[in-house]
């Protein structure tokens, strides 16, 4: 992941850009491992509460994070110490090599403190369970609660991706192109203020659960709300072209936009 974002900074053309991400993707696996860590470390008495801490521990992240690398991009416009020609021609080089050195860092720590959740075993134990993991046929997994599950996640795990990707260029994008046309260190801020929304959130999904009846009957609501999430953003543009990308109407309807966003983080915990 640090070699991915370090080289990711000083791209120049997009099929680099491209592939210093398919490295992040591929070999960064980052957020699968830590719920299995998770899943691993916890039981059944605290499991619940330890996937929502490790929720809000995300969205920390990106309060941190996200303003972060738009404050830092274009460093020789604001800071007097990036005016050598590298910065000039690699503007988001910075911000990319700090979330560089944040990962070398976890790397670190994650080596030093984390204990390895599967314990040693002998080479007859492992050979045996190789081998009933063999004999299981691949129709008894691929049960269709179990298909429609995995279904259910790729079409979450698309929409939200995709909203997640979309939301910066549409804030970039300039008024008379449909887009709302702020800059980077605003649209930072912006991403930081829905993170910080999505955890005052959580706090109340235990409350959401119980009015909704029950994690099954939240997940589908939420889902059905993605639609709705989506089509604050055509609203956005409306009211910037009338109001101006930085009036108080458009800030309301942000508000609006990142609650309605956030519910539908929800999904993610179900």
């Amino acid at each position: 992941m640090a070699i991915s974002t370090a080289s990711f900074g000083m791209t120049k053309t997009f099929l680099a850009m491209i592939l210093t991400r398919c490295i992040g993707g591929a070999m960064g696996s980052v957020w699968a491992v830590t719920k299995t860590l998770t899943a691993e470390y916890t039981d059944s008495t605290n499991q619940a509460k330890a996937f929502q801490f490790l929720t809000i521990a995300y969205r920390s992240g990106q309060i941190l994070g996200l303003p972060l690398g738009g404050l830092l991009a274009h460093p020789n416009r604001n800071y007097s110490l990036f005016q050598s020609t590298f910065w000039i021609e690699n503007p988001f080089a910075l911000p990319c090599f700090i979330a560089a050195g944040a990962s070398t860092i976890s790397v670190t720590l994650g080596y030093f403190i984390l204990d390895e959740t599967l314990k040693h075993r002998d080479k007859s134990y492992v050979n045996s369970v190789t081998h009933v993991c063999d004999t299981i046929p691949v129709k008894e997994i691929l049960t269709s609660q179990f298909a429609g599950l995995l279904l259910n996640i790729i079409i979450m795990s698309f929409v939200s991706e995709v909203l997640f990707a979309l939301f910066p260029l549409f804030s970039f994008t300039p008024v008379s192109l449909g887009g709302m046309g702020v800059g980077e260190a605003t649209i930072g801020l912006q991403m930081s203020a829905r993170a910080f929304l999505d955890i005052s959130l959580m706090f109340f999904y235990s409350t959401f659960e119980r009015c909704f009846g029950g994690a099954l009957q939240l997940y589908r609501i939420t889902m059905f709300t993605w639609p709705v999430a989506l089509c604050c953003m055509p609203v956005l543009h409306i009211f910037a072209r009338i109001f101006g990308s930085h009036s108080p109407q458009v800030h309301l309807m942000l508000f609006v936009f990142f609650i309605t966003w956030g519910f539908c983080g929800f999904a993610w915990s179900e």
